[in-house]
């Protein structure tokens, strides 16, 4: 039984299709390295030398494994781009409230950041509705009319226009993706799609059976999009998942978007644990266009996760006006 602990790490990360219970474990791989390479090492040292070579053996084959996840596929960093650029900042944060009654950290944090796109997660409502300087710093957003709720809001300081990225079906009518995106317009005509994604959160099962269905179908629907309107995006989400995860892994393997690595020190959640401990399963995706030159994980707040601010460069003029690209 104890050797067999040893492996199941491994075994978890490695199968795709693994179920519920093991891809809970699969989540916190970079932290099973750890405390595996550390027994290895207290067994060399009492002399359990068999052990000690058997869980080093499942130690560097669960790190390989584990920075295949993190760094496989498009890379997490794009290269410099020769023509000219826009630098944007984008914000994204699961604003939901853990504390009996609000306060204005968010908001003062929120102002201090100065972003170009932010997308909130559960915000409060106070603090998208009745805040004077947020309108005015955000006059562009999608968010609900009075008496709705949707857990996405999306803020822009550049003019938007709605977009539905599939058609509205009984499929899709709960895909935040399909249809309330946005495509963002800067000043030189470049045009750039943006949303927020947020599979539930794998509590129970039935919970993350759901998630593997919505993040699979979003995934195609960003795909299916791009494929067709060869536009950049940025795509703002909580997983719900680590890069080791199965939900990760899936939008990954459809989507056709990237994001950016390290196992360590970039964690969102919990938030009472420092980044280099917690997990990261809040990030920006982007097409391999768009270059990311910096992220930054911010400060605990009211939230139980912590926000992320990610710095990006978009090549100026990524797509052309309709007509041109009609043209002959």
């Amino acid at each position: 039984m104890f050797r067999i602990g040893w492996w199941t790490p491994v075994v978890a990360l490695a199968w795709s299709n693994r179920p519920y219970l093991l891809d809970l474990l699969a989540q916190f791989t970079p932290h099973s390295v750890v405390l595996i390479a550390g027994a290895a090492a207290a067994m060399l040292l009492i002399g359990a030398r068999r052990l000690g070579i058997e869980a080093g053996v499942a130690c560097l084959l669960l790190l390989v494994l584990c920075l295949g996840a993190h760094y496989g596929g498009p890379a997490s960093i794009a290269p410099e781009p020769d023509e000219p650029v826009h630098r944007l900042r984008v914000v994204t944060y699961n604003a939901k409230w853990v504390k009996p009654l609000p306060d204005d950290t968010i908001g003062d944090w929120l102002r201090e950041q100065d972003a170009d796109l932010v997308c909130l997660f559960d915000p409060p409502w106070r603090l998208v509705r009745q805040e004077p300087w947020l309108q005015e710093m955000y006059p562009y957003r999608i968010q609900p009319q009075p008496g709705l709720w949707w857990s996405i809001v999306l803020l822009s300081r550049h003019p938007i226009e709605p977009v539905r990225m599939a058609e509205n079906t009984q499929e899709t009518q709960h895909s935040f993706i399909g249809l309330r995106s946005v495509i963002v317009m800067l000043e030189d005509g470049t045009r750039l799609a943006f949303s927020g994604t947020r599979p539930r959160s794998p509590r129970t099962k039935e919970d993350w059976r759901r998630s593997i269905i919505s993040v699979e179908r979003d995934a195609k629907i960003v795909r299916d999009y791009l494929e067709e309107h060869d536009i950049p995006m940025v795509l703002a989400a909580d997983m719900n998942s680590t890069p080791t995860g199965r939900l990760h892994r899936a939008f990954v393997a459809v989507s056709g978007l990237r994001t950016w690595g390290a196992p360590f020190g970039r964690g969102t959640w919990p938030a009472q644990a420092p980044p280099l401990f917690s997990l990261p399963i809040d990030r920006v995706w982007t097409t391999p266009d768009v270059r990311i030159t910096d992220i930054r994980i911010g400060p605990r707040l009211s939230s139980d996760h912590r926000p992320v601010v990610v710095e990006l460069e978009i090549p100026a003029r990524a797509q052309r006006d309709e007509d041109d690209s009609e043209s002959p």
